[in-house]
């Protein structure tokens, strides 16, 4: 009788991150590992289950796995042997997941690497250590990864991966593509001249230019590229929280924002033209695009914050007849939600007229002008707090650089051997101290820059600009003027149903030279500065009547 074991057999599961990877990593050196065990215990190893170039952050996404725990289920399988836990995946929670698989189809587990299995409570307790260790020490990593990009980003150097349509990365810089850039230049010329994002695409796609990764352009790929500061000569850092699991919902209002390295492909003018567009077009965009609607985008509720948007309704009069009439509604309540019964509905036509004759009757009070004023003037003064502040910033950068410098000095006088190892440092070093010199000078220059304070005479002949001959304009020339100087209106009903409006204007030095040019109504909006939409001071005015 024949009382020979049967031999065991081993399904060895290799998998690497990236197909470069080498050395221990590499898929061979995984499993030249793997059959040396096979070799020592005589087990006869069968063909390996791989996931080459594969992330291990999902269990999903990696086939060999897949078919592993399939071949598993179906008892095809004696023992799965790996290389190393962190082969088998990146969180404790998949470990178990595969062991716990194992286990209950009576399939054995090994690792080489760490020498454990499964065969004892002992050994499954290690298993748990380990595999903790593990990704323990892949957060460290993840961490020590995003600390080193965020310094980087911070000194105005490209952080990696994808290089933005318009550059290339060359030794970890970013450098113009001269074919590239001349489209980017091209897209924001379209946009600033009035075409939209489908348009500016299918100029591009007639032409047959492609994205970065060879795909035909799209009205998100021009989006993309008209919103990047990457072409003002910025770099932005930490946009997005945590991207593979959030998503656009971990955006971060504070990202890292500096001046980068690279060379700009647009200019500040172009730029702050485009952006100030964008931002028109969308306020538009939320009002439907309907210049009928003169107040949409700019009517807020006051009791749940959500935007007022237009309604139409059609009445049945007493003779029979039909009317058709358009209402600001709050958006919150319009969707019937219980977190909004107080916002009262508003007939358009009403809101619309008295919104106009007042502010009329507004711009000329003396404490309105009195406060516009003080709010232009109070942007054009100097913080000297804020300038000495960033002075000492600066001042503190170029004494730890000096010191450094000093300290490279002084080795090159104890070992002279090493002068032209370190003088690249010492260059850089002093390059460094230069810009950082320079910098200073120009702030201290901009804490004795006086402008010229505007008068109460200005102001109102600002606002009759503003209104002159509007009562007979179309709607899009008052509508433009609303959004130039109006950042929002807020609007409650009291217990008497007495409707009030909070109305929040804005006036800058950027407004006061954009309207004293005496541009066309219609143009005002888009022509200004991209700061007319950011950073204004405001004077909030308060309206109240009834209807």
């Amino acid at each position: 009788m024949d009382t020979t074991s049967p031999t065991i057999t081993v399904a060895p599961y290799v998998r690497t991150s990236s197909i470069k990877q080498i050395d221990n990593n590499s898929i061979p050196a995984q499993l030249a590992e793997i059959e040396k065990y096979c070799k020592l215990n005589d087990y006869e190893m069968l063909p390996p289950y791989i996931d080459n170039g594969i992330s291990g952050a999902k269990m999903e996404n990696r086939p060999g796995l897949q078919q592993m725990l399939n071949d598993l289920k179906n008892n095809k399988l004696d023992k799965i042997v790996v290389w190393k836990l962190t082969r088998l995946g990146r969180s404790m929670k998949d470990i178990l997941q595969i062991i716990e698989e194992c286990e209950k189809n009576n399939v054995s587990f090994y690792s080489v690497s760490e020498h454990l299995g499964i065969d004892t409570d002992m050994n499954k307790l290690m298993l748990n250590i380990m595999g903790s260790l593990g990704e323990y020490e892949r957060t460290i990593l993840k961490d020590n990864i995003r600390i080193g990009a965020s310094n980087k980003a911070s000194e105005g150097k490209s952080v990696g991966g994808q290089p933005p349509y318009g550059y290339d990365r060359i030794d970890g810089l970013l450098i113009v593509n001269q074919h590239e850039s001349r489209i980017v230049k091209e897209i924001y010329q379209m946009y600033s001249q009035g075409m939209n994002f489908t348009a500016i695409a299918k100029v591009l796609n007639d032409r047959h230019e492609v994205t970065k990764l060879g795909k035909p352009h799209s009205k998100d790929s021009v989006s993309y590229i008209l919103k990047n500061k990457v072409y003002r000569g910025l770099v932005v850092y930490n946009q997005y929280v945590d991207w593979k699991k959030k998503g656009r919902k971990g955006y971060n209002d504070n990202p890292i924002i500096t001046e980068g390295e690279h060379e700009a492909i647009i200019s500040q003018e172009l730029w702050n033209k485009v952006q100030t567009q964008l931002k028109a077009r969308k306020r538009h965009k939320r009002g439907n695009n309907k210049t009928d609607n003169l107040l949409t985008g700019l009517l807020k509720c006051k009791c749940c914050n959500a935007n007022y948007v237009i309604s139409n309704t059609i009445n049945t009069l007493k003779d029979g007849s039909k009317r058709h009439f358009r209402y600001y509604v709050c958006r919150t309540r319009k969707q019937r939600s219980k977190d909004c019964k107080a916002a009262p509905n508003i007939r358009a036509d009403f809101i619309e007229n008295y919104i106009f004759q007042n502010i009329k009757n507004l711009i000329q009070k003396p404490e309105l002008i009195k406060k516009v004023v003080e709010a232009v003037n109070h942007k054009r003064t100097p913080n000297t707090d804020e300038i000495n502040h960033e002075i000492a910033n600066k001042q503190f950068q170029i004494d730890d650089l000096k010191s450094r410098y000093n300290n490279l000095i002084q080795v090159i006088t104890t070992d002279t051997s090493l002068t032209e190892s370190i003088k690249p440092t010492l260059l850089k070093y002093s390059e460094q101290i230069n810009e950082l010199n320079t910098s200073i000078k120009q702030l201290e220059s901009n804490k004795n820059v006086n402008h010229p304070k505007i008068e109460a005479d200005t102001v109102i002949n600002i606002f009759h600009i503003l209104f002159k001959n509007l009562e007979n304009s179309k709607n899009s020339s008052l509508k433009a003027v609303y959004h130039l100087v109006i950042e929002h209106i807020y609007i409650k009903a009291d217990s008497n149903n007495k409707k009030q409006f909070y109305i929040t204007f804005k006036f800058n030095q950027d407004i006061v030279e954009t309207l004293l040019n005496n541009i066309n109504p219609d143009e005002q909006l888009l022509n200004c500065s991209s700061s007319l939409l950011a950073n204004i001071p405001s004077e909030i005015i308060f309206l109240s009547f009834e209807i």
